[in-house]
C-alpha cells in the first residue's frame, strides 16, 4: 500500500493468509498496482485501516493515561500485543475459541514468534458469558484495575441476547475508568441493504456467519446505560477516513465514502466511488467459471485483469469443471432464477453422461471447451 494510506502496520497479518495466495502474489510483485487500486478491495482495505487506526489510537490514549490491562474479546488473529510497542507493560488477555487460538499459535510458531498475550480459551456456544470474568481472573486479570476491552467485528454476527450477555460480562470485569471499543452496524444497513451490502451478506451467510444485529444510533446511549455503560464517543468512520487519508479527489487512494457511527462504538457502511474502467486493474482470485467469466467481462469493459489461482488456469478442481457440483436453489423472490437452478442438476447429469460416452475429452482442464478458449482469449 502507498505510505499515505498505511494507517496501521501489521507485519504478522500476511502469515495468516493462504500460503498459495502469498506465493502467487509474490510472483506477481512488481507487475501489480497497489492493492488499493482494485475496486471493492480498495474500499475494504481502507475501511479496515481506518477502523484499526481509530481503535489503536483510543488504546494508545488509554495506556498513556496509565491503563495497563487489555482484553480482546473474540480476538481471532489480532496481533496488537506483538505490533504495538506501547503495550510492552500491559497485560493482554485474548479470549477466543480453542480452535482459533490453536491455529493462531501454530502460525506464530511457524514464523518463530511468541505472543506475550495470555490466552483465555472460551467455548462461546457452550459456556455462559457470566462465567468469563472468573476465567479472566484465573488468568491473572485484576478486576480492580481499569481495563480496555476491544470487541471488534463481532456484534453484527450475534443475536441480541448474546450481545446483552456479553455487555453485562464486560461490565463485570471492568473497574471504574475502564473503556470499551466496539464496532457495530447501523440497523438500517441490515434492514435496507444496498446492492453491495446484499452481496456481502450473501457471502458471509454462505460461510455460516450471517449478519444478525444492528443498533439505531439514537437508541445506543440508552441501551448501553441500561447495562451500566456510558457512551463517551461514537466516531464516524467517514469523518475519521477524511481526517486520516488523503483528501485530494484526484488521488486514487483518497478515502472511500464510509457511513459510520462514532467511537469507541463504531458502525460501518461503504460505498464505492465511481472509477473509469481504463484506470482500473482488477485482481481475480480463483479461475473457476465465475472467475473466468468475470475476468472476460471486465476485459470487455476495458479493465486490466490479473487472475490468481493456486493451480492450473482454468482451475482443474473448481466446482465448474470438477465432477462434484454444489447448487444453490433458493433465490428468494427471484422465481425465474430459482426455477432455472432447479433444472441445473438434471442438466449437469446429462453433461456427465456425454463425457462418459466419450463425446467430450475426460481431461477436466478442457471441460468445457469454452472455458479453456475463454482463458486463451483473456491471455492474448
Amino acid at each position: 500500500m502507498p505510505d499515505s494510506t498505511r494507517l496501521a502496520d501489521d507485519p504478522y497479518g500476511a502469515a495468516f493468509s493462504s500460503p498459495s495466495l502469498q506465493r502467487a502474489l509474490e510472483r506477481s510483485r512488481g507487475r501489480l498496482r497497489p492493492l488499493t487500486a482494485f475496486p471493492g478491495l480498495r474500499e475494504w482495505i481502507l475501511y479496515m485501516q481506518v477502523r484499526t487506526r481509530v481503535i489503536d489510537d483510543a488504546l494508545r490514549a488509554f495506556v498513556a493515561s496509565g491503563g495497563r490491562q487489555l482484553v480482546v474479546l473474540g480476538a481471532g488473529y489480532d496481533c496488537r500485543a506483538l505490533r504495538m510497542p506501547e503495550l510492552h507493560a500491559t497485560r493482554v488477555f485474548e479470549v477466543d475459541h480453542p480452535a482459533t487460538q490453536r491455529h493462531k499459535r501454530d502460525v506464530l510458531a511457524r514464523i518463530d514468534t511468541t505472543s506475550p498475550s495470555r490466552y483465555v480459551t472460551w467455548h462461546f456456544e457452550e459456556r455462559p458469558m457470566r462465567e468469563l470474568p472468573g476465567a479472566l481472573a484465573e488468568a491473572g486479570h485484576d478486576h480492580e484495575a481499569p481495563t480496555f476491552t476491544i470487541w471488534e467485528g463481532v456484534t453484527m454476527y450475534l443475536t441480541e441476547p448474546a450481545i446483552d450477555a456479553s455487555l453485562r460480562a464486560i461490565v463485570a470485569w471492568s473497574a471504574p475508568q475502564s473503556q470499551l471499543a466496539m464496532t457495530y452496524f447501523a440497523r438500517n444497513v441490515l434492514s435496507e441493504p444496498s446492492l453491495a451490502t446484499r452481496a456481502v451478506q450473501a457471502i458471509v451467510s454462505r460461510v455460516g456467519e450471517p449478519w444478525r444485529f444492528g443498533w439505531a444510533p439514537a437508541e445506543l446511549p440508552g441501551y448501553l446505560a441500561a447495562r451500566g455503560l456510558e457512551l463517551l464517543r461514537d466516531i464516524s468512520l467517514a469523518d475519521a477516513a477524511h481526517q486520516l487519508l488523503p483528501a485530494d479527489p484526484r488521488d486514487s487512494t483518497s478515502p472511500p465514502r464510509i457511513a459510520a457511527s462514532r467511537s469507541p462504538v463504531l458502525r460501518s457502511r461503504r460505498r464505492s466511488p465511481s472509477r473509469r474502467s481504463a484506470d482500473v486493474h482488477v485482481l481475480v482470485v480463483g479461475s473457476g467459471i465465475f472467475g473466468i467469466t468475470a475476468a472476460l467481462e471486465l476485459r470487455a469493459r476495458g479493465c486490466a485483469v490479473t487472475i490468481v489461482d493456486a493451480g492450473s488456469i482454468p482451475a482443474a478442481d473448481a466446482e465448474s469443471t470438477d465432477i462434484s457440483k454444489v447448487v444453490r436453489i433458493d433465490y428468494g423472490s427471484d422465481e425465474d432464477y430459482t426455477r432455472a437452478r432447479r433444472t441445473l442438476p438434471r442438466r449437469l447429469a446429462a453433461l456427465e453422461r456425454v463425457v462418459a460416452d466419450g463425446a467430450v475429452p475426460r481431461d477436466r482442464r478442457r471441460l468445457p471447451h469454452a472455458l479453456a478458449d475463454a482463458t486463451r482469449r483473456l491471455r492474448t
